[in-house]
């Protein structure tokens, strides 16, 4: 699920463009109010995906496998649940309030609304049967509601899912366009230009990353891969020595979430070449340690930690 990618993305704030000497003082205030209103609204629609801790995508995976099954089997239930009510209210409501900021995001705001929508037609059956599945209802009558409800749980839940991805795809198309602008405006040799081309390059490793691991490791794959991780390297140095100018200690926290991305980006192609990705299906151990599987969320998962300290930086 690689749109879920997006549900961890760096909040850029753009940086305001120098004030011309030849405006006028209003029309500078009204520029500058306008860029404010876009970083606030953008802000809020990323702090909305930022809290999307289980996608509802994956929520409809698991129900899928896991419960859906047991549910349609016609058995007893002895077990059962549904999506969090609360994270469906709190995502709604984040939602409602981003939309309404002003400033005009159509690429944003359109799947935004339709999200927020989803989630409406969905409350009311995800509450229903939170209710049932805490209160342990299907103990009760057997699991009869769960399997009454069924279909009209998965199809809301459906809608919900797809509409999530629209929204996410909108987000990161966007965050593209903003880490891309900060790149190029901001000066050379500054640590503003190395953060946002390091971003900028750890985004597109991670797309090429994607290909390695969906071609198993092909020779064709690697290569883009291992170019687009040494300009994060490259970018990386740059950030760490204009740090290092202003504050001789730098930022270890920082530079040890860059190096761990980096690292397990290399052990990926290591493993790559070394046919680690290929299937084994005659070997036991490699479908118990699937190397493919683990180092593709590792890897996902190293990046959104190196996003996060960024958002949040410590030092």
């Amino acid at each position: 699920m690689n749109i879920i990618s997006a549900g961890i993305l760096f909040a850029c704030s753009l940086a305001l463009s120098a004030c011309n000497d030849q405006k006028s003082s209003a029309e500078q205030q009204t520029q500058s109010s306008a860029e404010q209103q876009e970083i606030a609204k953008y802000n809020a629609y990323v702090e909305t995906a930022n809290s999307l801790n289980t996608p509802f995508a994956k929520e409809l995976s698991d129900y899928r496998q896991y419960r859906e099954p047991d549910v349609i089997s016609g058995n007893k239930l002895d077990n059962y649940s549904v999506a969090s009510s609360l994270a469906v209210t709190n995502i709604r409501e984040k939602l409602g309030k981003a939309t309404a900021l002003p400033f005009a995001m159509p690429e944003i705001d359109a799947p935004a609304k339709s999200f927020e929508e989803a989630l409406k037609k969905f409350e009311p059956i995800d509450s229903e049967l939170g209710n049932y599945a805490d209160s342990k209802g299907y103990l009760s009558d057997g699991g009869k509601k769960a399997r009454e409800r069924n279909a009209a749980y998965v199809a809301a839940l459906t809608d919900v899912a797809n509409a999530e991805a629209a929204f996410l795809s909108g987000i990161e198309k966007r965050d593209e366009l903003n880490t891309r602008t900060a790149f190029e405006k901001a000066a050379k040799d500054s640590q503003d230009y190395y953060r946002a081309g390091l971003i900028l390059n750890a985004k597109q490793a991670v797309r090429l990353g994607d290909a390695v691991f969906e071609t198993q490791g092909s020779k064709e794959a690697i290569e883009p891969f291992r170019a687009s991780l040494d300009q994060v390297a490259a970018m990386a140095d740059g950030w760490d020595r204009k740090v290092k100018e202003a504050t001789p200690n730098g930022c270890t926290s920082m530079m040890g979430a860059i190096n761990d991305f980096l690292a397990l980006g290399r052990t990926v192609i290591q493993h790559a070449e070394h046919g680690d990705y290929v299937p084994r299906p005659d070997a036991p151990a490699w479908n118990l340690n699937n190397a493919l599987q683990y180092d593709q969320g590792t890897f996902q998962l190293r990046f959104n930690a190196m996003i996060g300290i960024f958002n949040y930086p410590r030092c």
